[in-house]
């Protein structure tokens, strides 16, 4: 699934070359509701992260909703679909490793590689804890930016980034396992209040309208100090840093669809190009001008 601004790389693209353990990334982002995520499976782990919106799936049988901030993970041949086969709106980011995986447990000789001495407990303690729900994850949000952003972009070492990026994600994601494993489920503490996601859902479907800081906790019904760490546990994010985010989604949006840079700064809110364009190498690592060449090397500069 590509999404309607996003990307999806498959293990047969060069981008992968030397990073034989990944077997796809994607990124896609849907603005409605599609019968589109019929029920399938992947040879090896699919970790999936919510930006936005919520994802009811179905795994095994089971039915888990992930919410902005969470983490979902299937194991390999692990069936799952959406609910009623039903993507939902929102925005929401995967990456499917160790595809030599086999149905009972995990045998991946790549991973085994990448992981070296960790790999005797995290891949059997990935494999044994029945748990597709993970909460959300400490630094897991600027991991997946991390992984994206080196496999868009190419630039030297990129390779390098990427596997520490991903073997210190699997090491997050089977310590959070082990926890749940003794706790017996992942605990209500890690759930970020229903009030608190339905404002990040508004802010995330409509970034311009006016939000602020304030804005944001008062309507969540929070003071901005609770509101501000409840964000940061869903997101990853101080709201501010949100907002911002979700307005230069907007722009990214408004420029691969062929916007010059100062439209798209003036439409995404930003009062000139200098500070939109400062904003965006800040988050994203180039320039807009630096993005727009490298989606379409035919566009022109502006």
């Amino acid at each position: 699934m590509a999404g309607e601004h996003g990307f999806v790389i498959n293990q047969d693209d060069e981008r992968l070359s030397g990073l034989p353990a990944i077997g796809m990334v994607g990124d896609a982002r849907h603005h409605s509701a599609e019968p589109r995520l019929a029920p399938h499976y992947n040879a090896g782990i699919e970790i999936c992260l919510c930006r936005s919106g919520v994802y009811r799936w179905n795994v095994g049988g089971r039915d888990v909703d992930i919410k902005p901030g969470e983490l979902s993970i299937t194991r390999p041949w692990e069936r799952h679909s959406g609910q009623n086969n039903v993507l939902g709106p929102g925005r929401l980011m995967w990456i499917v490793l160790a595809a030599d995986g086999s149905a009972r447990a995990l045998d991946a000789p790549t991973l085994t590689r990448e992981l070296g001495s960790d790999a005797a407990w995290v891949l059997p303690t990935i494999a044994t804890v029945p748990v597709s729900h993970l909460g959300s994850l400490a630094d897991a949000v600027d991991l997946f930016d991390r992984i994206a952003d080196e496999l868009c972009r190419l630039q030297p070492g990129a390779s390098s980034v990427v596997r520490a990026a991903y073997v210190t994600l699997l090491v997050l994601i089977a310590r959070r396992l082990a926890d749940v494993n003794r706790a017996g489920s992942v605990g209500e503490a890690e759930q970020v209040p229903a009030r608190v996601l339905a404002v990040l859902n508004d802010v995330a479907a409509t970034p311009l309208d006016g939000w602020t800081s304030p804005r944001m906790a008062e309507q969540a019904g929070l003071g901005l100090t609770a509101f501000t760490e409840w964000c940061r546990r869903a997101t990853g994010r101080s709201p501010r840093w949100y907002l911002i985010e979700q307005r230069l989604a907007a722009a990214r949006g408004r420029l691969a669809a062929g916007a010059t840079v100062t439209d798209a700064a003036l439409d995404s809110g930003f009062s000139s190009s200098q500070h939109f364009s400062a904003t965006f190498r800040k988050l994203y690592g180039e320039t807009p001008t630096d993005y727009r060449r490298r989606i379409d090397p035919r566009s022109v500069n502006s």
